[in-house]
């Protein structure tokens, strides 16, 4: 597999572990909500990153999913439907991370985050080539 294929399947793969790191603290009887929303936050992010790398752009280092999707929408049409549903995502990867943050984050949320991500991710690699889907 050419060089490229592989890394951009690397970020896929990466962006599969953190989407099931999100779905175990969501699991159990004390659900660990804010760590579910970075790891969704990062399945996203990775996702729209190795689109970026798939098509020869270097993935800026940004968290902003809102900004991600709009650079993959040039070359993923379609892609952008999935942005409003995965928008409160992107308070995971800092805000959520620590205590003086102000902001209820309930399972409920959480849990349709997790929706949002995989659908998003689906959405993706439904677009991607076999050789680089994990």
């Amino acid at each position: 597999m050419p060089p490229k294929l592989e890394l951009v399947r690397d970020w896929l793969q990466l962006a599969q572990a953190d989407l099931e790191a999100a779905r175990v603290p969501l699991r159990g009887d004390s659900p660990l909500v804010r760590q579910a929303c970075f790891h969704l936050q990062q399945t996203v992010e990775k996702t729209l990153k190795g689109v970026l790398i798939f098509n020869d752009q270097r993935p800026p280092r940004i968290h902003d999913l809102a900004d991600l999707f709009g650079l993959c929408e040039r070359w993923l049409p379609g892609v952008t439907e999935h942005e409003a549903d995965c928008a409160r995502l992107t308070r995971g990867a800092v805000e959520f991370r620590y205590p003086d943050v102000e902001a209820e984050i309930t399972l409920e949320s959480a849990n349709q985050g997790l929706k949002a991500a995989e659908t998003a991710r689906g959405y993706v690699l439904a677009n991607m080539p076999p050789e680089v889907r994990p």
